[in-house]
């Protein structure tokens, strides 16, 4: 499966079982597009098969701006509490972007939300402003292998594509 064009419109409060009506409707042969009232938008990209895995260039994300710590990280910078604290370590910190290795937490969708959060650490070093970073919009997500499969560390490269004054867009590769 593929999904693409996913849009967020409010934060999900996910502390305590979470339930609203999803509606799908077929858009071709093998897409569908979903939405969730109020909160969030996707189209669905049905594949009998999984595609090739891609080679993907080791990402230039510059010259070193500092370090971060892993007692830091949840510590000083991060505000999730313990079933989405899956950031396990910070390889490089870049000017271009980060890598780090995340795994899954407890919490369900905790892998896809340490991903963001290596955006979003990144960021809170990389930028003076006092801001949060908060995903409104990704354009796609491929799988390559099973999706279900979780398990384990995985390397996570995070590197900015362009920025304004209000949005900063990247992509995010595991």
């Amino acid at each position: 499966a593929k999904f693409e064009n996913i849009r967020v419109y409010q934060w999900i409060k996910v502390a305590e079982p979470f339930h609203a009506k999803a509606e799908g409707q077929w858009t071709g042969v093998n897409s569908i597009h979903f939405k969730m009232e109020n909160f969030a938008d996707v189209d669905v990209i049905l594949e009998d098969d999984l595609p090739p895995v891609p080679f993907i260039e080791e990402a230039d994300l510059g010259d070193s701006i500092g370090k971060v710590s892993e007692k830091d990280i949840y510590g000083t910078f991060m505000f999730h509490g313990p079933a989405y604290r899956g950031i396990r370590s910070i390889i490089k910190l870049g000017e271009n972007g980060i890598k780090g290795k995340i795994a899954s937490a407890s919490g369900r969708g905790s892998l896809l939300d340490n991903a963001g959060q290596l955006f979003g650490l990144w960021l809170q070093n990389r930028f003076a402003k006092e801001n949060i970073s908060f995903p409104v919009k990704v354009n796609s997500i491929e799988f390559f292998g099973d999706w279900m499969n979780q398990e384990g560390e995985f390397d996570c490269t995070c590197i900015l594509r362009k920025s304004d004054d209000s949005f900063f867009t990247g992509d995010i590769i595991l």
